[in-house]
């Protein structure tokens, strides 16, 4: 009797636990549910902050340079993502970057052209780029809407190192 009770209680589990957002609302997925399905279209980029350090070390003396970077007038700044796997990046944007080196603080203001022609695809909340420098990527707080895409830069050898993280935040078209 317990034997039958047992397996009457994983079958049962089986049915209570397999079920999917898909079957309770007729085949259709939650669209704030971060999918391939979902994740496909083009976004414009509507804001970027970054910030981070360089550090060198020479002839024993070592320098940290640090600075935020904002993202502004955005020209037609977008990223394509497409139901095959290929991602793309248009337009421009002007960076006003904030050094703060040994004491002394200076700024620079660039206009930056976002060109990447490449591949993607999505491990849970992490989009892997063909052509992506040793960032790494992670989509926060996906929605219908939108979502915020994450990077952090990591590149540390024996005598430098650069390490920065920022977010491009990305509105669906």
């Amino acid at each position: 009797m317990k034997k039958i009770t047992l397996l009457s209680f994983a079958i049962m589990s089986l049915f209570l636990f397999s079920c999917t957002e898909e079957d309770d609302d007729n085949g259709t997925t939650d669209p704030n549910e971060l999918t391939m399905a979902n994740f496909v279209g083009t976004y414009d980029v509507i804001a970027v902050n970054t910030s981070g350090s360089e550090t060198d070390t020479f002839d024993g003396m070592t320098r940290t340079e640090t600075f935020t970077q904002v993202g502004s007038d955005f020209n037609n700044v977008t990223f394509t993502f497409t139901d095959n796997g290929r991602v793309s990046t248009t337009g421009s944007f002007t960076t006003t970057t904030d050094y703060k080196d040994e004491g002394f603080e200076y700024t620079e203001v660039e206009t930056n052209t976002l060109d990447l022609d490449g591949r993607y695809s999505l491990d849970g909340n992490s989009l892997i780029l063909s052509e992506n420098d040793g960032a790494i990527t992670t989509i926060d707080n996906f929605s219908s809407e939108g979502f915020d895409l994450l990077f952090e830069i990591n590149d540390i050898e024996d005598d430098y190192s650069f390490q920065a993280q920022g977010t491009y935040t990305l509105v669906r078209q």
